[in-house]
């Protein structure tokens, strides 16, 4: 099989002899308009699309299809916002946008060179960015929250595309993953060093204790790259008291029109597009949870997230990585 447009990468897999192959699906008649890529790819599996394997050589073997270059990389400390505001910007006429899809996250984490894995993110990226008509103009692309350790990576690849990294009070963030764990938030789903943890740092019987280690880094590799200009910073807060505004600091140019189509769409919820927003009445975690979050966040966390609203006030609009611009620091694990 050569994959051809319309084609698009979706995940790595292994032969029986350890070779690594990449899986194609068949995506032409799919828009990308679900909160997650891998929801695009159910509903494609749902209505019987094909589903090719290849060698990873196909990528480069095989030209890739006309494409649109990366306007802005999304990354994200999680429960911030960053669904909807993905969601937002695929409400604009032209705009190809693509929440964590899984084959970036495989790509990320094999055990290969950092520029081969760059030079492997740019043919992914090519793929993923296929216009598929002539009115496609902007390409956007929502990380995953773990995927900061790896910016350097993406920066080799893409050293001119704007970064931007959302982010809310931690402790709020604590909450929400206490009612429902994402998967990062679980021992044992990723490997631990994503975070630079250890096994013996780890209790598994304390998860709101391993979600404070997981933010805790998340929040650290932020601030080392906001400090060195990597990431350009977006708060909760500014994002909710002006959610077009936002979207425009993107880079995306809004109508009027536009605006108030991306105003009615924020009365939705954002993982749930067909369901109303309904504000929280008030926390629905205990207070003694609440206590104990707030106690476990304060040495660390809560400092690291007061550093992010520092250097948010202090940066320009957008920021670009040079050549010349350093690397972050190494993070203690």
């Amino acid at each position: 099989m050569n994959p051809a447009p319309g084609w698009y990468p979706v995940a790595l897999g292994k032969a029986s002899g350890g070779d690594v192959l990449l899986s194609w699906q068949d995506l032409s008649g799919i828009q990308f308009t679900e909160p997650f890529f891998e929801d695009s790819l159910r509903r494609a599996r749902a209505a019987d699309n094909v589903v090719h394997w290849t060698t990873l050589a196909a990528l480069h073997e095989n030209p890739t299809p006309p494409c649109i270059g990366p306007d802005a990389f999304i990354f994200h400390a999680s429960r911030c916002g960053s669904t909807l505001l993905t969601q937002l910007l695929g409400q604009v006429p032209g705009s190809i946008v693509m929440a964590e899809p899984p084959i970036l996250d495989d790509v990320l984490q094999l055990p290969i060179g950092a520029g081969d894995k760059a030079t492997l993110v740019q043919k992914v990226m090519g793929w993923l960015g296929q216009r598929r008509a002539m009115a496609d103009r902007q390409f956007f692309i929502k990380f995953d929250s773990w995927h900061l350790p790896w910016l350097s990576v993406i920066r080799q690849a893409f050293p001119s595309t704007p970064c931007w990294f959302i982010y809310r009070h931690p402790v709020e963030i604590l909450h929400s993953h206490h009612r429902q764990r994402g998967s990062q938030m679980v021992p044992g789903l990723l490997p631990p060093s994503t975070f630079g943890l250890s096994a013996d740092q780890i209790d598994p019987s304390d998860l709101d204790g391993y979600a404070v280690c997981v933010l805790t880094s998340v929040f650290q590799q932020a601030v080392a790259h906001a400090s060195c200009g990597n990431l350009s910073l977006l708060s909760y807060e500014q994002f909710c008291r002006d959610p077009a505004g936002t979207v425009e600091r993107l880079g995306v140019s809004l109508t009027p029109a536009e605006r108030k189509t991306l105003s009615n769409r924020c009365r939705y919820h954002s993982k749930n597009p067909g369901s109303a927003y309904l504000q929280e009445a008030g926390p629905d975690v205990p207070a003694i949870v609440r206590l104990r979050l707030e106690k476990l966040a304060a040495p660390v966390l809560v400092p690291a997230f007061q550093q992010l609203e520092a250097l948010r006030n202090v940066q320009p609009p957008h920021q670009l990585l040079t050549e010349s611009e350093p690397e972050p620091p190494p993070l203690p694990p």
